[in-house]
């Protein structure tokens, strides 16, 4: 569902400071690379946050590593990068690519071709749902959350 200007809950939960609810959409599968009116995407709009200090950065981490694109440009010709403090955003977005990356590569071989059976299925879209699904269920545990 989206808003009059395209926006969706994941944008709304960003431009909120909401990392639970934003956690929630995307462990629910949110679609990561919509934009909205003004070409934004979740992420540009968790770059362009300057009011949440260290949630800021949490949030665009959290984007990244479950997959958001980083090269989307909006209609003012910016990507997340060149948003806030820009060295802070492009060290959490490096942080973010980094825990996509070590996530990925951390899966052994048969955890691999089963979530390649289960895209090619479309049960989920990316190996981003599974990482995500992952860090909850560990998330979960240690919060002693049933």
């Amino acid at each position: 569902a989206r808003d009059s200007e395209h926006s969706t809950a994941l944008m709304h939960a960003v431009m909120c400071g909401r990392g639970d609810a934003a956690r929630l959409l995307i462990a629910s599968r949110a679609q990561l690379d919509l934009v909205d009116s003004d070409r934004n995407t979740a992420l540009i709009y968790a770059a362009q946050q300057t009011t949440f200090g260290q949630s800021r950065s949490g949030m665009i981490q959290l984007l990244v590593s479950a997959g958001s694109p980083v090269d989307t440009i909006n209609v003012e010709g910016q990507k997340a990068s060149n948003y806030g403090p820009t060295a802070q955003t492009r060290e959490a977005i490096q942080q973010g690519l980094e825990e996509f990356r070590v996530a990925q590569s951390g899966l052994p071989v048969v955890q691999r071709k089963v979530v390649a059976l289960l895209i090619s299925h479309g049960i989920i879209e990316s190996i981003a749902q599974v990482i995500v699904g992952y860090w909850d269920t560990f998330w979960h545990y240690f919060m002693g959350i049933r």
